[in-house]
């Protein structure tokens, strides 16, 4: 794919004229882009970005978030837990 290039208000221009992007997780996350969480080791950010995997493939919100009210398909990559570490950190346990 060739790419032409534009001035900046061309660029705008033309990014007027879109449909806006749904987000996903409130301001933080919308639809077309990739997010990667960072942050000091046990910070949380595993169990964030699975809650917010959970609430998008199940069509369901996380309080006080704006999210979509339907179900999206969701993957998921985990690049250090093996999968029966991630079942028994994520598993619900009754």
């Amino acid at each position: 794919m060739e790419t032409k290039a534009q001035k900046v208000n061309e660029c705008f221009a033309k990014a007027r004229t879109l449909k806006a992007a749904e987000r996903l997780f409130d301001a933080y996350w919308q639809e077309g882009e990739l997010v990667m969480l960072t942050g000091p080791q046990e910070s949380g950010k595993s169990l964030l970005a699975v809650q917010i995997a959970e609430a998008l493939a199940r069509g369901r919100e996380i309080a006080n978030f704006k999210m979509p009210g339907k179900r999206r398909k969701v993957l998921y990559v985990d690049l250090v837990l093996s999968n029966a570490q991630f079942q028994r950190r994520y598993a619900v346990t009754g």
